[in-house]
């Protein structure tokens, strides 16, 4: 691990680098990992400094060169349906995972 960041908050891209995501599934968190991926988004992505889940994704494309994901329990079926419409992020997903920590 060369970097720790919040995912509320802008960050820089590193393209050169692979993300480890650990997040809720709740739908602010999925928002702003699908905002790290936004080419091939079917949602339209917010623009401006600081505001919304484009927070850290630029039109250029990923934040990251690739993305293992691990939310803290199970997502749900439409958090799920919005990860797969999110070609950029697909194609980048090294690994997804969902572990049942919160009971």
């Amino acid at each position: 691990v060369s970097l720790v960041e919040n995912i509320t908050l802008r960050r820089q891209p590193q393209p050169q680098l692979d993300a480890v995501y650990f997040i809720t599934p709740c739908p602010d968190s999925v928002a702003r990992l699908l905002a790290d991926f936004p080419l091939g988004d079917s949602q339209p992505q917010e623009t401006g400094e600081g505001q919304g889940p484009g927070l850290g994704g630029s039109a250029r494309g990923a934040l990251y060169r690739k993305a293992h994901v691990f939310f803290s329990s199970p997502l749900a079926p439409a958090q799920l349906t919005a990860i797969k419409a999110c070609k950029l992020l697909v194609a980048s997903l090294g690994s997804l995972v969902e572990f049942n920590l919160e009971y």
